[in-house]
């Protein structure tokens, strides 16, 4: 190598083993982990130096616009199935890798929404999607017969289950399951679980 710069050079330990371990699944390529990765740690930058140059172009100047209680919690929803999205993913390689090919599990976005996931294996689907601003539902669901119906898991209400968010006093979201705080780690080891004692045919 003649003066290139490593691809991964910058970068922290733990996101360039992302990437690495990213790179054998088709679903995340090493450039869609690191654009998650920056948008979920300077979207809120970017969209501040945005609406600086839009006051500087047409003088107009919103006062209140970045304090709007659901522009915050549109913001902080998506913001918050990507991060369970990248955990999901790393979780799902990690499965992956010890189990082998036959019947691995895959992550992903399902298009038209904004961060909307599932994870899938033979015909069990574990959907996470943006229900409305500030909340998210959790949905087992299953094909038979063509059809596409509601399953559930073990601990599943019938309804499937929701994640609700309640705004802090410097506009950061708090999760809750059932009135309990949510910690995303947490939350998805116990539904990968639940979903891969579901999804093995």
């Amino acid at each position: 190598m003649t003066g290139e710069i490593p691809a991964y050079a910058g970068m922290t330990w733990a996101l360039a083993m992302t990437i690495m371990r990213s790179m054998t699944n088709p679903i995340d390529t090493p450039t869609n982990i690191f654009h998650t990765f920056l948008m979920t740690n300077h979207e809120w930058i970017e969209k501040l130096a945005k609406d600086e140059l839009r006051v500087e172009n047409s003088g107009e100047f919103d006062l209140y616009g970045s304090f709007d209680q659901t522009t915050i919690l549109k913001e902080q929803t998506s913001h918050f199935l990507r991060e369970l999205r990248q955990i999901t993913q790393e979780m799902a390689n990690t499965f992956n890798a010890y189990r082998g090919e036959k019947n691995s599990i895959k992550v992903f976005q399902i298009t038209g929404t904004e961060a909307d996931f599932m994870i899938f294996r033979n015909s069990l689907k574990l959907v996470f999607a943006a229900r409305k601003p500030g909340e998210i539902s959790i949905n087992f669901l299953t094909v038979r017969n063509g059809i596409l119906e509601e399953a559930r898991g073990k601990e599943s209400t019938k309804d499937g289950d929701a994640l609700k968010a309640t705004v802090g006093p410097f506009n950061e979201a708090h999760w809750y399951f059932r009135d309990h705080c949510v910690d995303p780690k947490s939350l998805m080891k116990f539904y990968f679980t639940e979903f891969v004692k579901n999804s093995l045919l």
